[in-house]
């Protein structure tokens, strides 16, 4: 019984996963997500949350949302509701890790070159490693999601340490991002984000040879 069911998981998620897939390649495109949101009224958020959402959970860039987010809600909404779409693709893709669900995109995640790195990580410092690989995008946060719940991380402490990080770092972005698109002290908001990026990017570099 409990192989049916496991089955019948593996074949529902593969369909699920086909048909955001289709939808993704077929109507993927900045201005169109924007017109669909911007459409939407009150169900903007909502309806924003739930792409982003199946994004991570494909494990496909995010970065096009974050920008998205910060034209159509601003920084501090933007980040609140990115926050909230990151918290529930790692609530969700946490469960399917823990499903028993022999799946492939499972068994993909452990090939993926930052598995080990981020597991020897948590072994030697949990809440460091969460928080800088939360903070570097370097680390897709779809995939960490996947490989958080595959090395068996004590989840309500890794929800509470991801969430708080990842609101900072959208935070960042989305209010770095507004004031560029509103044109408002364009040059001093690339330069820091050029700045911030080549911190991160500087972190990462020395967290990945240091725990190798």
């Amino acid at each position: 019984m409990n192989f049916k069911k496991s089955k019948f998981f593996n074949y529902f998620l593969l369909g699920v996963f086909i048909f955001i897939l289709y939808f993704y390649h077929t109507y993927f495109d900045l201005n169109s997500i924007m017109d669909i949101i911007k459409e939407s009224g009150r169900l903007a958020p909502i309806i924003f949350i739930l792409i982003y959402t199946f994004t991570l959970l494909l494990m496909l860039p995010i970065l096009p949302f974050t920008i998205i987010s910060a034209l159509i809600f601003g920084g501090f909404m933007g980040a609140f509701y990115n926050t909230i779409a990151c918290t529930l693709g790692l609530i969700i893709s946490f469960g399917i890790t823990k499903s028993k669900a022999d799946t492939s995109i499972l068994k993909k995640v452990k090939k993926v070159k930052f598995f080990n790195t981020i597991k020897n990580g948590i072994n030697k410092n949990f809440i460091k490693t969460i928080l800088i690989t939360r903070c570097v995008p370097v680390f897709s946060y779809g995939i960490q999601n996947y490989i958080y719940g595959l090395i068996e991380v004590k989840f309500i402490p890794y929800l509470i340490i991801s969430t708080i990080s990842t609101y900072i770092m959208n935070l960042l972005y989305t209010t770095g991002f507004s004031k560029i698109f509103e044109n408002k002290k364009i040059e001093h908001s690339l330069l820091f984000l050029i700045l911030f990026l080549s911190l991160i990017k500087g972190i990462n570099y020395l967290y990945t040879k240091k725990i190798k």
